[in-house]
């Protein structure tokens, strides 16, 4: 069998980071957890160095300064030691049905498999079974649902194939996944959702918690969002 590293990004996050991977750290397909801290606070730091002891599948990282989401995410895949690898946010929940779903698909260095739900909001369900190229993402760009889609990331990817394509970018904020799946998909890469691959999303979160990016940067992204949406329904 064949393992994979599981990539979280984190930042001022403590119960919740722990709780995203708290159904799959023992599954012998999870073959590392890998953790890439965005220079979060020195305390809250240390209480996760200090809690991650208790996981020795756990390698923590932390950033020298602050990153951002996403050239966290590319740093946190260029920590893995696995071929392929799961990128995920440290405020959501991987489910070993998660991990099901990909297991029963052909693995590919061109492919994202996606999920087809980010349970209980962004159902995606509508798209499951489709694998979108630049020849014909364009008959899905503005079908509803799609625009959530493509900037949620929290998928599977060939960590080689996805570092390749990266480009770095400022003031990405919330459009980091629109932006990186259009470079992935620039570069002749497809994305496939998966049936039945689901997770579970947060989106508003305690007080004592980091916002999720999504809720922090929503309104500053929404332009390069649309800027981006109308680009790949462009793509041929």
């Amino acid at each position: 069998m064949q393992k994979i590293s599981l990539c979280i990004t984190n930042y001022n996050r403590n119960a919740y980071l722990f709780k995203s991977f708290e159904h799959v750290i023992n599954d012998d397909r999870i073959g590392e957890v890998v953790i890439s801290d965005d220079f979060s606070n020195e305390e809250l730091f240390n209480a996760v160095k200090e809690k991650c002891k208790q996981f020795p599948k756990v390698k923590l990282f932390r950033n020298e300064s602050n990153l951002g989401c996403y050239a966290n995410k590319h740093k946190s895949v260029s920590l893995a030691q696995y071929e392929y690898c799961i990128v995920f946010d440290s405020d959501n929940v991987l489910s070993t049905d998660y991990l099901d779903a990909i297991y029963s698909q052909e693995w590919s260095s061109k492919v994202i498999l996606a999920p087809d739900f980010a349970s209980p909001v962004f159902d995606y369900r509508q798209f499951g079974g489709i694998t979108f190229n630049k020849t014909n993402v364009s008959e899905y760009v503005f079908k509803k649902g799609f625009d959530c889609l493509i900037n949620t990331m929290n998928y599977f990817v060939h960590r080689d194939s996805y570092l390749s394509v990266y480009q770095p970018k400022d003031g990405i904020k919330g459009a980091d996944s629109i932006y990186m799946n259009y470079l992935w998909l620039l570069c002749g890469n497809e994305i496939k959702v998966v049936k039945g691959m689901k997770y579970f999303h947060r989106i508003e979160h305690e007080k004592t918690e980091q916002k999720s990016n999504y809720v922090s940067f929503a309104k500053d992204s929404a332009p390069m969002c649309d800027s981006l949406l109308q680009i790949i329904a462009s793509m041929r």
